[in-house]
């Protein structure tokens, strides 16, 4: 739209991810989308958490466990959202 010469307010007032979080927001929607829900969502699990650092091969322990700990973080974020809605 830009290109047309028109604003568009959501994209000019998008908010800004600081770059050191854009390997965790990749992990959590690549681990997210791949979720296993039946009766209710489930929590992603710790052992696909870690499948997903080997094969993007992050080997560094304390950037392994930060990520860990911010997908740990939204997804808890998420689950509480979901069962909110679901409830609903």
């Amino acid at each position: 739209m830009k290109e047309a010469g028109k604003s568009v307010r959501a994209l000019d007032e998008r908010p800004a991810l600081y770059p050191e979080l854009h390997m965790v927001w990749r992990a959590y929607l690549d681990l997210n989308a791949r979720r296993q829900i039946g009766w209710q969502a489930n929590p992603i699990a710790i052992e696909s958490i870690g499948a997903w650092l080997d094969f993007n091969g992050v080997f560094d322990f304390e950037l392994r466990r930060t990520v860990f700990r911010w997908v740990c973080f939204l997804d808890n974020t998420w689950l509480e959202e979901y069962q909110n809605k679901k409830g609903k």
